[in-house]
């Protein structure tokens, strides 16, 4: 599913975006390729001491649920739930005039058009070259082709000698989880370096929950009339082999320990975590949705059937296990130490 321009680095691990042909296809005017969230959810919050779960310090955990009927949500809806998921991200990393933006690697466009728009200059990495010219030309559509950058880098993370500089925030978007347990901490490292001593970095990556499926808030999915028994790891893993052997090679659903422990190796502090699992969940059914609706538009793209049935497999198999809360979306907010 990476472009044609892809390219092996670290091992298994893959550069590359998702087509833009592809994701049009599915995903809504945004293009934006990560869980929306649905303004009409409830949330609710707690704070968890360092005994509680390894954190180095207390981490306020917030948990969206999704819309007690999730029936009433059309997939005309995502465009706005995913606008709704950007602005509360830049928001919480305080973005506005003047701030220095970075999104590594690109999430589809729409979250350095919104961060110009606030007035911040915004750079973006893709290891794409096709998809940078893209995210480009978005940014110019919208009349803010002068506040966003977008860089070329080799690889899905870049070294000092390929891109160095400091931000007030540091975005990304469902990309660590396919550059497996190393991917994490190198990852996370080169965020610690490029975000400024006051910054906030927003990562927002899919997770692996074992100990956590009791807890439904955020994690199951909202509908569910009846209690779902837990999956074990290993089941999860397993159900993965088909989207590692096609799809993502190095795909590694980190669990909230490995991340923080990642992060604080990297210098980096968790503060806040936002479970919103259930969003993931009725996103991906959103998607899926829209995707066997255009199945003339994916063909004339060139999918062919086998590779429809792909994609289709892979966005059921993941609305499932976030539905059970096998696999949890979660944005960790991290400040250096």
């Amino acid at each position: 599913a990476l472009s044609k321009r892809r390219r092996r680095v670290s091992g298994q691990v893959r550069s590359g975006e998702l087509p833009d042909a592809l994701v049009d296809i599915y995903t809504g005017e945004t293009r934006a390729t990560g869980s929306a969230l649905f303004a009409s959810g409830t949330r609710s919050s707690e704070v968890q001491n360092p005994t509680q779960g390894g954190e180095s310090a207390p981490v306020v955990v917030r948990h969206f649920d999704a819309p007690d009927d999730p029936g009433q949500v059309e997939r005309s809806d995502i465009d706005s739930a995913q606008l709704y998921r950007i602005n509360a991200m830049l928001d919480e990393a305080q973005v506005g005039p003047g701030s220095r933006v970075l999104e590594m690697p690109s999430s589809g466009g729409a979250l350095p058009v919104l961060a110009a728009r606030r007035g911040a200059h915004v750079d973006v990495l893709t290891s794409d070259v096709e998809h940078a010219a893209t995210v480009r030309e978005r940014a110019h559509d919208a009349g803010v082709g002068g506040a966003v950058r977008v860089q070329t880098i080799r690889g899905p993370v870049p070294s000092p000698r390929q891109w160095s500089g400091t931000y007030d925030a540091v975005f990304s978007v469902e990309r660590m989880e396919v550059l497996g347990d190393d991917g994490t901490f190198h990852f996370l490292r080169a965020v610690e370096r490029m975000l400024a001593g006051d910054g906030v970095a927003m990562i927002q990556t899919i997770t692996s929950t074992p100990g956590e499926q009791d807890d439904t808030s955020g994690g199951a999915a909202a509908g569910a009339s009846d209690p779902v028994d837990p999956v074990a790891p290993e089941i999860v893993a397993e159900s993965l082999d088909v989207v590692r052997a096609y799809i993502w090679p190095a795909l590694n659903y980190p669990t909230v320990s490995h991340v923080t422990a990642q992060a604080n190796r990297a210098g980096l502090q968790l503060t806040a975590r936002n479970r919103m699992g259930s969003h993931y969940a009725l996103t991906l059914g959103l998607w899926r949705s829209a995707f066997g609706a255009r199945e003339r538009a994916a063909a004339a793209a060139g999918y062919d059937h086998v590779y429809r049935r792909l994609w289709d497999y892979q966005l059921a198999l993941h609305q499932a296990l976030a539905t059970v809360g096998a696999i949890d979306c979660q944005q960790y907010v991290l400040r250096r130490f």
